[in-house]
């Protein structure tokens, strides 16, 4: 079998209906689709056993056990070689593995496929600036050097959009369950070491923007985690040779300071030499001496975008290059 479909809920009463029409509606249409239900107390359980369908699967866990650990049970089940996410919420267009399909046989090297994406509303009082905020990102990284670039930085696909080879996700080591929110980064993270990432440039999926979502309930924690991953992310590429903890001095606003050392800082992957608020001349000159007489392995700048070029350019310019000695941590404040 080429295809698995698969989908976690938890409490979906509201879109499960037209999330799972969108699949079953589907133009390619020899793929299983496996639905977890992770624990619903509401009325998802009854409209899944409404399902006519010899194609779906449903499994019922007694107790909510999280995404990660739903995701990773459908999988295993999975006998495709290709899987797909599909999140409970949102809708893929009739010709989504169809495309997708076909671009994998085309590419069999590619480890993690994505699409671009439309936003739809969950809510009433969605503003249009925050349904254009996720498509403006996600489709404006489209080449896989882009991608790969991104990563270090933040998830650079919207997870429902993205087909995977399921050898590569055992590969990889498959969801980490301790990541409430981020687990989707934290694998994709892993994957990039088994193959190429890429974009489909069509408009593959609808990704439903909630205000009760749990990652938009708590940017913060989202943020906490992806700096957290991105610690792991970057030792094991650039640093495991060490055999130890490597150095790192840290710029950030004043504001982002008291989560970082309470929050991120005690579970990173790497030392903080020090931190510093003032992104002055003077203290990039320090810091620039730090790492030549090899005090520190690099910097890392605690921002919501790139360190601006004037930055950029005094480190590069003495030798340090981005996602090699200087990378960025999405900090949010």
């Amino acid at each position: 079998m080429l295809a698995s479909v698969v989908m976690s809920v938890f409490n979906g009463e509201d879109y499960i209906e037209e999330a799972i029409k969108s699949i079953l509606s589907q133009s390619f249409r020899d793929f299983e689709y496996i639905i977890i239900n992770d624990g619903s107390t509401d009325g998802t359980h009854n409209l899944l056993a409404q399902i006519n369908d010899n194609r779906v699967k449903v499994y019922h866990f007694d107790e909510n056990k999280g995404i990660a650990n739903a995701l990773n049970f459908a999988i295993e089940q999975a006998n495709g070689k290709w899987i797909f996410i599909q999140d409970a919420d949102d809708v893929s267009l009739p010709e989504r593995l169809e495309e997708q399909l076909k671009f994998l046989n085309q590419y069999p090297d590619t480890a993690v496929l994505g699409s671009l994406v439309h936003c739809i509303s969950g809510n009433k009082g969605i503003s249009k600036g925050r349904l254009d905020h996720y498509p403006k990102y996600w489709n404006s990284i489209i080449s896989p050097e882009e991608i790969t670039k991104e990563i270090h930085f933040k998830m650079p696909f919207c997870h429902g959009s993205t087909a995977f080879s399921k050898q590569v996700f055992i590969n990889a080591g498959k969801y980490n369950p301790k990541y409430e929110i981020a687990h989707d980064y934290d694998l994709l993270s892993r994957m990039n070491e088994f193959g190429h990432f890429r974009k489909i440039l069509k408009v593959l999926y609808h990704y439903r923007i909630r205000k009760d979502s749990v990652a938009h309930k708590n940017m913060l924690l989202t943020c906490n985690e992806v700096m957290i991953i991105s610690s792991d992310f970057i030792y094991n590429r650039y640093f495991k040779h060490l055999n130890r903890k490597p150095q790192f001095y840290f710029f950030g606003s004043s504001a982002a300071y008291p989560n970082f050392v309470q929050n991120v800082a005690p579970n990173l992957n790497m030392q903080v030499y020090d931190y510093c608020s003032d992104e002055t001349i003077e203290n990039f000159s320090m810091v620039q001496n730090l790492y030549q007489h090899k005090k520190i392995d690099g910097i890392i700048f605690l921002v919501t975008n790139l360190p601006n070029q004037k930055t950029l350019n005094f480190f590069t310019n003495n030798g340090m290059s981005l996602n090699k000695q200087l990378f960025r941590f999405n900090s949010l404040l």
